[in-house]
């Protein structure tokens, strides 16, 4: 991940909030070292980012309501946040993945990639449903096979500190 960093400080101007919201959402999934992850923070604060998502990955905890305007993909998923429930933020989130966030997505350039004619597709992934899942400690066994949902990239360092 440092050769991503280092090329975000050099390139990243700010614009790109789904960039930067995909690559700290890595970073909390790897639990990516401090130094690093730091970086990636000073150039959150550097150019003045305000989303609420965006600070809860920084903070691991949600801005107070109405201090940042919202640039999420979609809304749905600060209610899986701020509902507190942990018996009930699993289905809310799986319901957002399965219901919602794809569509709620169709501004962003890789929206139905599949169906190009190149061989453009990577997948699709929700990086914040899993960060989100990792910070707020939200039990995700039902959550495996879930459209959407990086259930592998979230166990990947217990994985391997195990394997």
């Amino acid at each position: 991940m440092p050769p991503l960093i280092e090329s975000m400080e050099k390139t990243w101007i700010g614009r790109d909030i789904e960039q930067m919201l995909w690559v700290l959402s890595v970073g909390v999934m790897l639990e990516l070292e401090n130094e690093l992850f730091s970086r990636l923070v000073d150039l959150v604060r550097k150019h003045d980012l305000q989303n609420p998502i965006i600070e809860l990955l920084i903070q691991g905890s949600p801005t107070p309501e109405g201090s940042a305007r919202v640039e999420a993909p979609d809304d749905r998923l600060l209610d899986v946040i701020k509902s507190g429930n942990k018996q009930a933020q699993p289905e809310k989130l799986k319901e957002y993945l399965e219901k919602y966030w794809y569509d709620s997505n169709k501004h962003a350039g890789w929206h139905d990639t599949h169906n190009h004619q190149d061989a453009i597709y990577c997948g699709y992934w929700s990086f914040e449903s899993g960060a989100l899942v990792k910070i707020l400690g939200i039990d995700d066994s039902s959550m495996k096979g879930v459209p959407y949902y990086p259930y592998d990239l979230v166990h990947y360092k217990k994985a391997s500190c195990n394997g």
